[in-house]
């Protein structure tokens, strides 16, 4: 039997690759940010990780950053995908910090739990 080569997603990465679809058919504007998994991955490639540190990929940063505001709101958002289920993904310790600064900053970081989740969460503020 032969053996599949290719990228191999997680539940996680399925969502968020629904949201960005979602996002896109809603005309919202968005960008996906490399990090905490780009870290994960680059620790196996040498230098890369420290590379990437000094460029700026913050480990903890949210996974998509919305460019449009919030209808008669102001503040940034930025979204965090987990797992949702039975099993629901849970918040690394970088994660909580680094959200815990944008929040202070005025940022809004919703966290969904699944596509269903985060979709309720986008639409409730306003989107």
């Amino acid at each position: 039997m032969k053996r599949r080569r290719g990228p191999v997603f997680s539940y996680e990465d399925h969502e968020q690759m629904k949201l960005v679809e979602w996002l896109t058919l809603k005309g919202i504007k968005h960008f996906c940010v490399p990090n905490e998994a780009a870290f994960k991955a680059a620790r196996n490639k040498g230098g890369m990780w420290k590379k990437l540190e000094a460029m700026g990929c913050l480990p903890g940063a949210p996974d998509i950053v919305l460019i449009d505001m919030p209808p008669g709101n102001p503040a940034p958002v930025a979204i965090e995908m987990k797992r949702g289920g039975d099993r629901p993904g849970v918040l690394t310790d970088n994660q909580k910090a680094v959200h815990a600064d944008m929040h202070e900053a005025g940022w809004i970081v919703p966290v969904g739990y699944g596509i269903d989740d985060i979709i309720d969460k986008v639409l409730g503020l306003g989107y």
